[in-house]
């Protein structure tokens, strides 16, 4: 397959998935993961911390989920087979950045879920 359509794929794929959230936002179905087992998954709040991006409100999206900063970058990832950068170094170094960001993130949505006050 020639680069562009695997890029065309991967693109499809990303907007199939971003289509699928809008469905799920739209539908309001709960995180299956909350309802069955009781926690939040690493994903849980990223609607309502791009909700409140979309009304200037920063303080409130890094309240709902401090990773949403992340998927952006995730995304350009995807697309660009894992490479933003020359260097494979600073690549690596970038994916265990983001991916630290999403575990602290989510380890402090834990602890205040599990720990309110």
């Amino acid at each position: 397959m020639s680069k562009k359509t695997v890029f065309s794929l991967k693109l499809a794929f990303l907007l199939l998935c971003g289509g699928i959230l809008l469905a799920v936002y739209l539908l309001e179905i709960p995180c299956p993961i909350l309802t069955h087992l009781g926690f939040p998954c690493p994903g849980c709040g990223m609607t309502r911390a791009y909700l409140s991006l979309l009304r200037l409100d920063v303080k409130g999206a890094f309240t709902s989920n401090g990773a949403f900063w992340t998927v952006p970058f995730f995304f350009l990832l995807l697309l660009k087979d894992g490479r933003l950068v020359r260097s494979d170094r600073a690549n690596t170094a970038l994916t265990v950045l983001l991916l630290s960001c999403v575990a602290v993130s989510y380890a402090a949505s834990l602890l205040r879920f599990f720990v309110p006050g």
